[in-house]
């Protein structure tokens, strides 16, 4: 019989350099279970520790990045937000914790454009489609429709495919866009309005010169 046990250690080579190891101790007994001899194995790790501590700034700073940011940032695989920013959650009523893992991101989207949102979600998670841009319509945890737009691209998340992207609330643009819209058409109308007044005016003006000079004429031949 006999235990093994794993450690991770830092040793120090004959020139003074440091590197990581990975020590497998294994501890034989006797049949009394009695410790007889120890035997070992010293793996060089440093490398692997190297990668890891690398990985750990690098999710550090995207964190730090994406926590501060006030765009909304977002990753999506397999139906499900993995990761949502604070603000992304914001702009749907939510907290992070609610979404991540939980929220499936069609659920959010309105009913009228949620097979147009979700047949590019997939072409990009399939790789058929890198880049994305288009916007959409939303709705919030309190059911409220908003206006957003898309920026997203193909990654892999957690060596599987993934999509990762931004999302901008342009509710307030798409309202002020309507409104102008609006004004335009009332304006055109009024426009069209007047234009046709000043017609009659015109015609009207014609018809009275007409009939100044048909009157004077039949002055004249009296």
């Amino acid at each position: 019989p006999y235990t093994t046990l794993f450690r991770s250690l830092e040793f120090i080579r004959k020139n003074g350099s440091i590197f990581s190891g990975e020590v497998s101790s294994r501890f034989n007994y006797n049949e009394e279970r009695e410790p007889v001899n120890i035997s070992g194995v010293i793996r060089d790790i440093t490398d692997r520790k190297q990668i890891e501590e690398a990985l750990k700034e690098s999710e550090a700073k995207f964190k730090n990045l994406t926590e501060k940011s006030l765009t909304g940032i977002y990753i999506i695989q397999n139906g499900l937000f993995k990761y949502a920013n604070p603000r992304l959650a914001e702009i749907f009523g939510y907290t992070a914790e609610e979404m991540i893992g939980i929220i499936n991101p069609m659920d959010r989207v309105y009913h009228e454009d949620r097979q147009f949102v979700e047949k590019n979600v997939m072409e990009r998670e399939k790789g058929n489609k890198k880049f994305g841009n288009y916007t959409f319509r939303g709705v919030t945890k309190k059911g409220d429709i908003i206006h957003v737009e898309i920026f997203g691209s193909r990654t892999m998340y957690e060596g599987k495919p993934a999509v990762i992207g931004t999302l901008l609330d342009i509710t307030e643009q798409k309202q002020a866009e309507e409104k102008i819209s609006l004004m335009n058409k009332e304006l055109t109308a009024a426009n069209e309005e007047l234009y046709t007044a000043l017609k009659e005016l015109e015609n009207a003006n014609k018809e009275l010169l007409q009939t100044n000079k048909d009157f004077k004429s039949q002055n004249e031949e009296l």
